[in-house]
């Protein structure tokens, strides 16, 4: 069906009932149901979510957390990691949020965005973190990356977002404790 003029405006409607029809639902819990966030762009929501959570648990842990902390790198182009972590208790840390189910290797592109990120904001650990519905406490993996006389890091963490059949409450203080592990 072609829209043109006044039926323009039923275009999202339509794919809505597309995406309905063709058997994708929303839902917030992992499984093998095929799945499309209708209503909201869980990329934002989930980076929001764990910007919250951080900051509700920074007191305990001395740190200032800051979301979407610009730096300019090229021409009129900046950076702008999702989480920035800074404590003087203890090492500062870039997180970047990645709502989709970690396939057990993180993208290249992610890892430059890391890397990028750790040299530009002098941090020598980043986390990219993932959602998870399949484990109690979070899953940590850093490894380093191979620069010469440079410390750098890019750690996987991947955090339940459900617990007790509702909204982890202690998703904070989970990644808190897992980061400076």
């Amino acid at each position: 069906m072609k829209l043109e003029g006044k039926t323009r405006i039923y275009e999202r409607g339509f794919k809505l009932a597309k995406w309905i029809i063709q058997g994708y639902n929303p839902d917030i819990v992992i499984g093998n149901n095929k799945m499309v966030a209708i209503l909201f762009d869980m990329n934002q929501l989930w980076e929001e979510y764990i910007l919250i959570q951080l900051q509700k648990s920074s007191r305990r842990f001395n740190a200032r957390i800051q979301g979407q902390d610009t730096k300019r790198f090229w021409g009129g182009r900046s950076l702008r990691p999702d989480i920035h972590i800074q404590s003087s208790r203890m090492e500062n840390f870039i997180i970047d949020t990645k709502w989709k189910k970690y396939s057990g290797n993180p993208s290249t592109s992610d890892l430059r965005q890391m890397f990028t990120y750790n040299k530009f904001w002098n941090v020598k650990k980043s986390f990219l973190l993932y959602p998870t519905a399949s484990i109690d406490q979070p899953k940590r993996d850093v490894k380093p990356f191979h620069t010469p006389q440079e410390n750098l890091s890019c750690g996987i963490l991947e955090v339940n977002v459900i617990a007790e059949n509702q909204l982890n409450q202690q998703i904070g203080e989970q990644i808190f404790a897992s980061i400076i592990e």
